[in-house]
C-alpha cells in the first residue's frame, strides 16, 4: 500500500512538471491593441443601395446624409438659378433606408448642383449646404462613392457636383453639413456685432458684414453692413431676421467688395442673444504689397 501511494505521488509530481513545461512552451498571446491598431471608423457605406438608372435625358443623384438631417434635403444649382430658398427640387427618402435620399433631374451638359439640408424651421440657404472639403481634414465632407461625376471646389472648399453623364446614377456621401441644420437658431431682432481684427488692415480699408441678415441684405456682397472702426475693433448694429449666418469681408479702397477678400473659413452663425463677439486672426485675398507690416 505504501508503495502504491509513493507511486501515485510520483505520478502527480510528474504530471505537474509536464503541465508546467507545456505552459512555458505556449505561445505568448498578442498584446492588447493600442489606439493606433484600432480599426478606422467607417463613415460611408461600402455597398450602394439599389437605384434604377433614370434613362436618357435625366440624371439621378443619391446622397448618404449625416445623422443630424432632421427635415429633408433639397437640390439647387444651374437648373434653378442657384435659388435654394425656392425649394423646387426636394430629395425623396429612399424606401427602406435611413440615410439615403434620391432625386432625378433633367440632364444638362453644364449641370452643377449642391445639396442643402432644410433647417428645423423648414428653411434652405447656403449655410446648411453639404460641408466644405478642407485639405487638413482626415475625411472629406463630400465624397463621390460611386458613379462618374466630378466635385469642383469654390469659395475656399465648398463643393459643387458637375460632369454627371446623361442617363446615369451618381452616389454621393455627405459626412457633415456646412453648419448643423437642426440646432436652435436666433430670433429676429437688433444685432450688435463686435469684431477684433488681430491681423491689421491697410489704411483706408473697411470691414463689412455679409449674410442672410434680411431680405435686402441677403448675401449681397455689393452692399454689406459697413462696420465702424476704433483701432483694431470694429462694431455695427443692424436689424436681422431669424436663423442668420454671416461672414466678414474687406474693401481695400473703401468702395469695392469681393467674395475673395475677407476672412477665411465657413460662415458664422448668429448667437441666440444677437450679440456676436468675433475675432479674425488673418485675412485672405490681400495683395502682398497691400498687407500691413
Amino acid at each position: 500500500m505504501k508503495t502504491l501511494k509513493k507511486f501515485f505521488g510520483l505520478f502527480v509530481m510528474a504530471a505537474f512538471v509536464l503541465v508546467s513545461c507545456d505552459k512555458e512552451n505556449e505561445p505568448t498571446p498578442d498584446p492588447a491593441p493600442t489606439p493606433d491598431d484600432e480599426e478606422e471608423v467607417v463613415v460611408f457605406p461600402d455597398i450602394m443601395p439599389a437605384v434604377d438608372a433614370p434613362g436618357a435625358g435625366n440624371i439621378t443623384i443619391a446622397i448618404y446624409v449625416p445623422e443630424n438631417t432632421c427635415n429633408g434635403v433639397i437640390l439647387t444649382g444651374s437648373f434653378d438659378g442657384y435659388n435654394p430658398g425656392a425649394k423646387e427640387y426636394p430629395f425623396t427618402k429612399l424606401e427602406g433606408e435611413d440615410r439615403w435620399y434620391t432625386i432625378t433631374v433633367p440632364y444638362a451638359s453644364d449641370f452643377a448642383a449642391k445639396a442643402i439640408a432644410l433647417t428645423a424651421e423648414g428653411k434652405a440657404d447656403w449655410g446648411t449646404q453639404w460641408g466644405m472639403n478642407i485639405p487638413e481634414d482626415e475625411i472629406e465632407n463630400v465624397v463621390i462613392l460611386s458613379g462618374e461625376a466630378v466635385l469642383t471646389e469654390e469659395n475656399g472648399g465648398e463643393q459643387k457636383l458637375t460632369a454627371v453623364p446623361d442617363g446615369t446614377v451618381v452616389f454621393v456621401g455627405i459626412k457633415e453639413w456646412k453648419s448643423a441644420p437642426c440646432v436652435e437658431r436666433n430670433k429676429a431682432g437688433e444685432a450688435t456685432f463686435t469684431l477684433t481684427a488681430v491681423a491689421p488692415l491697410p489704411e483706408g480699408a473697411l470691414v463689412g458684414i455679409v449674410g442672410n441678415l434680411s431680405a435686402d441684405l441677403n448675401w449681397n456682397i455689393t452692399a454689406p453692413v459697413v462696420m465702424s472702426q476704433n483701432g483694431n475693433t470694429y462694431t455695427a448694429t443692424v436689424s436681422v431676421g431669424e436663423a442668420c449666418e454671416y461672414k466678414y469681408f474687406v474693401s481695400l479702397d473703401g468702395t469695392t467688395w469681393d467674395w475673395n477678400i475677407g476672412e477665411d473659413g465657413g460662415n458664422r452663425q448668429m448667437p441666440l442673444d444677437l450679440k456676436p463677439v468675433d475675432t479674425v486672426e488673418a485675412w485672405v485675398g490681400l495683395p502682398v504689397e497691400e498687407e500691413a507690416q
